[in-house]
């Protein structure tokens, strides 16, 4: 789920009274702890979002890693810069 659509969809219901289970995004990609950051990059890419849960082999969330703290560690900081522009576009047009 990218951030702009939480808060997008929390501006539009009443935030006290909504459960997150309303909110939640179905059908999420994941990244597993193996994966390159290109890897992980190029999955952010194709599904426009800035942030993917990782898990295990278990299907159990290990943490969540961020375009951005892949972006320092990335061996191509242009596909990074690529990956961050397309997600940016995403969400300037959601936002419209």
């Amino acid at each position: 789920m990218h951030g702009a659509d939480l808060f997008l969809g929390l501006l539009i219901a009443d935030a006290s009274s909504t459960r997150v289970g309303e909110c939640l995004t179905s059908n999420v990609i994941c990244a597993h702890p193996e994966w390159t950051t290109e890897r992980a990059m190029q999955a952010m890419s194709d599904a426009r979002v800035g942030r993917l849960p990782v898990v295990d082999d278990q299907d159990r969330l290990v943490g969540v890693v961020t375009l951005s703290s892949m972006a320092f560690r990335a061996p191509d900081k242009g596909e990074a810069l690529e990956t961050a522009q397309e997600v940016s576009r995403r969400s300037a047009r959601a936002a419209a």
